[in-house]
């Protein structure tokens, strides 16, 4: 199984499931633009229920308005997984969202995309298992050691294809199936199609 079958499963997901486009319908932000960042965990050990470390902050506004601190560890949802997070995907609305956007708690751990390995399978999930390499996106949580996200939205990493370049599949793609399946074969979408694609490339 190789990397176009990892996308073949993306975009049978987004068939049924409001892509990343759509998460933001109505406003401005979009996530267009990729920049990768690697957590490296040889250093530390996660013990169950001792918190983790993440990036966080308290109200919008510039980089200088998140801290690096330590926050409960997250549940696991009856039909989601908990994964330990190996590589991040940096999307334009992570940025967006932060500088204009009031977390809508303290404390408020950020990110869409992150890759990593399964460490807790809900009870209503079927399809994946302890120990399993994952990609993964949601609304938030992906900047921390660990990440609680919908199975819905997880899929299984192939054999070969690194966690960093794993992370930032999703995202870049649904930009692309969403410009494709909504704008047609107009200039818009050939545009939006071009600025996908490139930013998935640059993190190769």
């Amino acid at each position: 199984m190789g990397r176009h079958s990892l996308i073949e499963r993306i975009r049978c997901s987004l068939d049924t499931f409001e892509g990343p486009c759509g998460w933001n319908r109505g406003t401005k932000h979009r996530t267009e633009s990729h920049a990768l960042r690697s957590f490296s965990r040889e250093q530390q050990t996660h013990t169950e229920g001792s918190g983790m470390k993440a990036a966080i902050y308290d109200k919008a506004g510039g980089p200088d308005v998140l801290r690096y601190a330590d926050v409960p560890d997250p549940v696991c949802a009856d039909d989601g997984l908990v994964i330990q997070v190996k590589a991040v995907s940096i999307e334009g609305g992570d940025t967006i969202n932060r500088a204009t956007q009031e977390p809508p708690h303290p404390a408020y751990v950020m990110g869409y995309a992150a890759a990593g390995e399964v460490v807790e399978v809900g009870r209503n999930v079927l399809g994946f298992s302890i120990g399993q390499p994952v990609t993964t996106m949601g609304m938030d949580g992906s900047h921390a050691e660990l990440r609680s996200v919908s199975a819905k939205t997880s899929w299984a990493v192939p054999d070969g294809l690194d966690y960093g370049a794993a992370a930032a599949i999703p995202i870049a793609f649904g930009t692309l199936t969403s410009a494709c399946t909504r704008l047609g074969g107009s200039g818009k979408a050939r545009r939006c199609s071009f600025r996908a694609a490139r930013a998935a490339w640059a993190l190769r």
